[in-house]
């Protein structure tokens, strides 16, 4: 044979359970990365942690109006009517607030002035909202009897167990 025939090799087989192995490992770490963070994230966020957190009292509430009898339930249904009516124009002109400065930000030119008033009108509105969720509170826990209120503070105490976070504990 001579140097000038040049002998091709044959074509490569490619290891298909190589890039199945590949392509397995990378789907398991996105699940195991989207779970992660879920826990992470929710941790962090969306939990309440200590008897101070809004959302753990708020918790409570529902817990105490599914355990009372329907007829207390619709009293204190009743009592926290007006407020629910003003939480929701409450939710409302924040949403609005928080259009207005949307509308601000997106502006070719930004206006720091007006961005300043408006934000000054976000936080008016949002402490207006926030007392109206203290005088609920407040209303809510004043209408309570007194066995009502002694269930409401061992409910506060206790441990609760979460679908996702397995059993809170106490801080």
């Amino acid at each position: 044979m001579s140097d000038d025939q040049i002998h091709p090799s044959p074509p490569r087989k490619r290891n298909w359970l190589k890039i199945f192995l590949i392509i397995s490992v990378s789907i398991n770490l996105l699940i195991a990365g989207a779970v992660i963070s879920r826990f992470v994230v929710a941790k962090r966020m969306f939990y309440a942690h200590g008897m101070g957190a809004p959302g753990l009292m708020l918790r409570e509430s529902r817990h105490m109006l599914r355990s009372a009898d329907r007829e207390r339930r619709d009293e204190l249904r009743q009592m926290m009517r007006p407020h629910r009516e003003t939480l929701r124009g409450s939710r409302m002109e924040i949403g609005k607030r928080r259009a207005e400065i949307a509308d601000l930000l997106n502006a070719e030119n930004l206006d720091r002035e007006a961005l300043r008033a408006a934000l000054k009108r976000l936080n008016d509105t949002e402490d207006k909202a926030h007392t109206a969720v203290a005088k609920l509170r407040e209303d809510f826990l004043l209408a309570l009897t007194v066995n009502e209120r002694r269930r409401f503070a061992e409910g506060m105490l206790k441990k609760r167990f979460n679908r996702f976070r397995g059993r809170q504990r106490r801080p």
